[in-house]
């Protein structure tokens, strides 16, 4: 996940100063410095938009909020001492009646070494979204010599969820928790859309995988197999969105899968396949 504007706003050497209470956990997707008085145009919401006030006055001060608001910005950074000594009351009040959180930016401090900053935690975490992937592939890779059963169980506890997997005829074979089972009576018409094989060779053809939003579950169901007709589903549910990441672990099960079933070897040849999955080799 992206960096919150609470964690920004809370780097020491950088000396930013909430005045608008304190800040909201949202995630700022990058940092955008902008003298326009309309900057919207520019941005695609969840920037940490700077600015020194150049073109602002007390006119223009709420219009210049409700765009920022209206276009999802993460927050506006105000570097004081520049044009203007302190940030306009003006603007201040607009930003407390819309709902825009506002850091007081130091005169000292370059509006470059926020950007440097935010980029420096964004990389972070996405290192870190790739270590947990990487990781991940091989916990499941290790689970799949032990068979499905045990895959589908480590990638529910993987994802912090539950996880089923289901044959060709929507019949659970493997469900973690035991519970989880009680999804596939109302996954069967999801399983319909993604059994039905395309025409020809369309490009609208069947989908691979579906996500469904319900009330305090999202569901992601992917088919399993090559070709037209599938082998089988991996439905996964949790409480929030699937991250990339958690995405990509995802697809590492259902590679496994597919391997397991497209394969027609010995168990032999099977752990020999996996096991050069797990070294990053060709399966071969």
């Amino acid at each position: 996940m992206p960096p919150s504007l609470t964690a920004v706003a809370a780097i020491p050497q950088l000396g930013l100063a909430s005045l608008t209470g304190p800040p909201p956990d949202t995630p700022v997707l990058w940092v955008a410095v902008s003298e326009l008085e309309d900057p919207t145009p520019f941005l695609e919401g969840g920037e940490l938009v700077l600015t020194t006030g150049m073109r602002l006055t007390s006119r223009n001060a709420a219009d210049y909020v409700a765009r920022l608001v209206a276009r999802g910005v993460a927050g506006l950074g105000f570097g004081v001492g520049v044009i203007h000594p302190a940030v306009p009351d003006e603007l201040l009040a607009a930003a407390r009646a819309q709902g825009l959180a506002v850091l007081e930016v130091p005169r000292p401090v370059p509006f470059i070494a926020i950007g440097k900053a935010v980029s420096r935690m964004l990389a972070a975490e996405w290192y870190e979204d790739v270590t947990r992937a990487f990781q991940a592939q091989r916990e499941l890779t290790r689970a799949a010599l032990a068979g499905p059963g045990r895959l589908v169980a480590r990638l529910a506890r993987l994802l912090g969820g539950w996880a089923l997997l289901l044959d060709a005829a929507g019949d659970v074979r493997h469900a973690e928790p035991a519970r989880a089972r009680t999804h596939a009576e109302a996954l069967a018409p999801e399983l319909a859309r993604l059994r039905r094989r395309p025409a020809g060779d369309r490009p609208e053809g069947s989908p691979s995988s579906l996500a469904l939003s319900l009330p305090g579950e999202h569901i992601v169901v992917q088919r399993i197999g090559l070709g037209g007709r599938p082998r089988g589903f991996l439905a996964v549910g949790t409480d929030e969105p699937l991250p990339p990441a958690s995405h990509t672990i995802v697809g590492a099960a259902v590679a496994l899968l597919t391997l397991q079933s497209e394969t027609p070897r010995t168990a032999r040849d099977l752990r020999a396949a996996l096991a050069a999955l797990l070294l990053g080799r060709p399966a071969g």
